[in-house]
């Protein structure tokens, strides 16, 4: 399969196309055929080895977290996902796991839901990472209702979401 990957830790410049051996889902895992991907700040700072100690030293190395596609194959001791089923989710590159910049990559079941009916896959691949940094920002302030949230500088994806999820 063609994916977009490192041979080393850097800058933009280490990035490369290349072939890689097709992925098979594990136990617990789905193969989705990845259809869009999104970049996000820990996506260079992971590229750059500023983490290599949770990323390790092997290469190559296929790069970002959030992803959606379809379901391709469905792994051991996983239920409620179809074949052709559209998905979107995030796996976490950390500790040498594959990340979704490729063809198709094995994802965790718990870490994928179905596509929203009326969202792309480039809108639901924007989503997971901003989405869930948004929200453990939330839950860190405890109980918000009837309580005023300043959002500053909400340019990002994070502040965006909260944003959109405040404002009915």
């Amino acid at each position: 399969m063609k994916a977009f990957l490192a041979r080393r830790y850097g800058g933009p410049e280490v990035m490369e196309f290349g072939d890689l051996p097709d992925p098979e889902p594990g136990a617990g895992e789905v193969l989705v055929s990845v259809k869009a991907t999104s970049v996000n700040p820990v996506d260079w700072k992971v590229r750059s080895g500023a983490v290599r100690l949770l990323t390790g030293r092997k290469f190559p190395k296929v790069y970002d977290c959030d992803l959606a596609g379809t379901v391709d194959k469905v792994g051991r001791r996983v239920s409620g996902f179809e074949i052709g089923e559209a998905v979107y989710g995030f796996t976490p590159v950390m500790f040498g796991r594959p990340g979704a910049h490729a063809e198709r990559v094995a994802v965790a079941a718990k870490r994928l839901r179905a596509l929203p009916a009326g969202l792309s896959f480039e809108q639901a691949a924007a989503l997971p990472v901003a989405a869930l940094t948004a929200l453990n920002g939330l839950r860190q302030c405890g109980e918000l209702s009837h309580k005023s949230v300043l959002i500053n500088g909400a340019t990002g994806g994070v502040g965006k979401i909260i944003i959109r999820g405040m404002v009915r």
